[in-house]
């Protein structure tokens, strides 16, 4: 190895360095400023990390130009040669398409990012990159797996965050990089971190993205992706179980929480009407214990559903922020309320016809059981989940 290629080498491994011990911000402005003539590790090992921004895989996934690569088939794994741009490419898509970029900081558009917004160019980039996604579109229609699809997050122009980068930043951002190194070189320093080879990222980070990818998961995927980091999962019949497993779990977990809705629906009625309709018309002690015994069983059931459901949940690695749990029962708690009380008022109506009152009756069940579909819906969204 000549002074050259050694002062090259050495520069790599400070660059490596620097990208290891710096913020996603900074990663985003590395892979705005790289050159992509020179080896391109650099933004392997970027695109590869958990906390690696959405904005940036975006980025660096449009300036590696995916339209003029058949990355879809591409077998070499990211990694293996240094200036490959196929396999990146493929790794990006195939993550975006499973575990995604939970990190969505940074802001991202197509004409800024890309040098395409000069006044006058600006209409002809536009159209450039959404002929671009029409193209790949088109390619990947005769292409059975999922994984390696243009994803929709890489079909957006732009996405709302945080100004990281640009032209105006270039002179801030080279004053953080390692300083160029000197002609003569010197032998690459053996403390310093090798090359990485073998790029794997880590499982959603969030709730949100937690969610996301239990809702995703499911469909099958061609068992001929030679992807960089699907090279060690499990067997075919191994992940099927593990996704239909997972895929049950959210599935029990909602039906408990629907439970949990409805039957705090049914106290609310039982409340609403049972004790006022037993005190001002004569009852007989079976009606009083009847209404007892129903209001008792709902208050049992919804003590039931909500441990169940906790189980479920605790068992995704995820827990429910309480403030939802407390806003979707007390809403389905007064909604019934409201229902027993104003049957109550059709039942003392003597102008009130029995085909209106049952009628009524029909349309608020199904109300009621719309609701709860609902309220059980909104405690699974990802706002109202976080990790345990």
């Amino acid at each position: 190895m000549d002074s050259v290629e050694l002062a090259f080498e050495r520069l790599h491994q400070r660059e490596m360095q620097f990208l290891q011990n710096a913020s996603p911000d900074d990663w985003h402005r590395y892979a705005d400023n790289h050159n992509w003539n020179d080896r391109l590790d650099g933004l392997f090992w970027i695109v590869s990390q958990p906390d690696c921004d959405r904005a940036t895989a975006m980025l660096t996934f449009w300036k590696g130009e995916p339209a003029c690569y058949d990355f879809e088939t591409e077998d070499e794994k990211m990694g293996e040669d240094e200036y490959g741009v196929a396999p990146m490419l493929r790794y990006i898509a195939e993550r975006f398409n499973t575990t995604g970029y939970p990190r969505s900081e940074i802001a991202y558009d197509c004409l800024e990012d890309h040098g395409l917004n000069f006044p006058e160019y600006a209409a002809m980039g536009k159209a450039g990159r959404q002929a671009d996604i029409k193209a790949i579109i088109e390619r990947q229609q005769d292409i059975a797996d999922p994984l390696v699809k243009l994803h929709p997050d890489l079909q957006l122009l732009r996405i709302s965050g945080r100004k990281v980068g640009g032209y105006a930043d270039k002179s801030d951002y080279y004053a953080l990089f390692p300083d160029q190194v000197d002609d003569e070189g010197s032998e690459p320093s053996d403390t310093v971190a090798p090359r990485p080879q073998n790029f794997v990222p880590a499982a959603p980070s969030d709730a949100s993205s937690r969610i996301r990818a239990l809702r995703r998961e499911g469909g099958a995927s061609s068992e001929d992706a030679a992807s960089p980091w699907l090279a060690d999962r499990p067997s075919a019949a191994s992940r099927d179980s593990d996704e239909s497993e997972a895929d049950a779990g959210l599935s029990a977990a909602m039906f408990d929480a629907f439970g949990l809705i409805v039957n705090m629906a049914g106290v609310g009625f039982g409340v609403g009407f049972a004790p006022k309709h037993l005190t001002t018309h004569s009852a007989s002690p079976l009606l009083w214990v009847a209404a007892i015994v129903g209001i008792a069983y709902c208050s049992y059931a919804v003590f039931s559903n909500f441990r169940k459901m906790q189980r479920g949940v605790a068992a995704l690695g995820l827990v429910i922020v309480p403030s939802w749990i407390t806003t979707t029962t007390t809403i389905a708690t007064l909604s019934g309320i409201g229902v027993g009380r104003t049957y109550l008022a059709l039942l003392d109506n003597p102008a009130v016809t029995s085909f209106t009152r049952y009628g009524f009756m029909t349309a608020a069940g199904i109300g009621l059981l719309v609701l709860s579909i609902a309220m059980a819906r909104i405690l699974f969204i990802p706002r109202a989940l976080r990790d345990v």
